[in-house]
């Protein structure tokens, strides 16, 4: 007898390696999850560089942003709290100076446009269909940054509203860069402060204009199912947080190993394993106060690393980072 619901998910082999460019995340705190695998294999990656962003009329704006190569100004700004904020990004971007946000801000918008020009993988992961908008210019707001809720009116955005948000990512980031892949999948995280029943209006539209966009771009666009992985092949609370919404990290491992299943090849991922292992080698903690034995702890790391990196020549730049971040 069956108990689980199991699928097979269409491969590309080789879609992810170590040596055709990064593969950028951006969306919901869902894509931080496998994003931080990917980075504790050492694969050249760019996570959520704004913080989560959840809703597809904000991730498409963020793009806009950073490859029309505008500058973020203190007029684009609001202080509120002590810190100097901005509604196209997360809290993860906001200072007590109007000019380091400014600063972090246009760096982080000048890196997702550098990584997007050479990047072979976009992986846009969305999260729900509402939206808020401030009362004051209608503008879609990624994050309401915990000011009142009178300041905002909330809405869902229609099917059709969505398949346009995915279609100005195609086009704009295809323009920049025409080799590029770029995938799409669903949080399977709940969003249920607007009822269960509202979440599930809300990722039924995020699938539908998935599929609309995967029909006219399927050579260049593609859907990894990591909805469906949790909601129907575990299907279980065991595989959940205590908050029963989002997955647990075992849950997330196995979204993660059916990814690379999908589309890393076998070689690829033997060379992930020596550098997961390394990579958990470094963040090790000292625990000692003998710096003698932490100090033979940290050249033996180096040492390898410098093994790894003749064993495989594509990981050189990521190698040289580590090791300069060591000292």
């Amino acid at each position: 007898m069956e108990f689980r619901t199991t699928f097979d998910i269409p491969a590309e082999k080789g879609l992810v390696n170590y040596s055709d460019g990064p593969v950028v995340l951006l969306g919901s705190c869902f894509a931080d999850g496998v994003g931080q695998r990917l980075m504790e294999r050492m694969f050249p990656v760019t996570v959520n560089p704004f913080g989560p962003l959840y809703n597809p009329a904000s991730i498409a704006m963020i793009i806009e942003t950073a490859l029309s190569g505008k500058t973020i100004t203190e007029a684009d700004l609001f202080h509120h709290a002590g810190l100097y904020r901005s509604f196209l990004c997360h809290t993860l971007i906001c200072s007590t100076s109007a000019q380091e946000t400014c600063r972090r801000l246009n760096a982080a918008l000048l890196r997702l446009r550098n990584d997007l020009a050479k990047a072979r993988l976009l992986i846009i992961t969305l999260g729900t269909s509402r939206i808020y908008r401030r009362q004051t210019d209608g503008m879609v707001v990624a994050n309401c940054h915990k000011l009142p809720a009178s300041e905002f009116t909330s809405s869902m955005l229609s099917e059709a509203e969505i398949t346009g948000c995915l279609e100005n990512i195609i086009e704009t980031v295809s323009t920049l860069n025409p080799g590029i892949r770029i995938m799409f999948t669903v949080s399977p995280v709940r969003h249920k402060a607007d009822g269960i029943h509202a979440n599930n209006l809300s990722k039924a539209r995020l699938l539908l204009a998935i599929d609309n966009v995967i029909g006219l771009h399927g050579t260049r666009a593609l859907y990894f199912p990591a909805y469906e992985l949790v909601m129907d092949d575990l299907r279980d609370y065991r595989f959940y947080a205590a908050d029963m919404c989002h997955p647990s990290e075992t849950a997330v491992d196995y979204v993660f190993s059916r990814f690379a299943q999908a589309y890393i090849t076998d070689a690829t991922m033997a060379t992930a394993t020596k550098c997961l292992k390394i990579s958990r080698r470094l963040s090790h903690r000292q625990m000692t106060a003998d710096e003698e034995a932490f100090a033979r702890f940290r050249e033996a790391t180096v040492r390898e690393l410098a093994s790894l990196q003749k064993e495989h020549p594509e990981l050189t730049e990521t190698i040289q980072t580590i090791i300069t971040n060591m000292h």
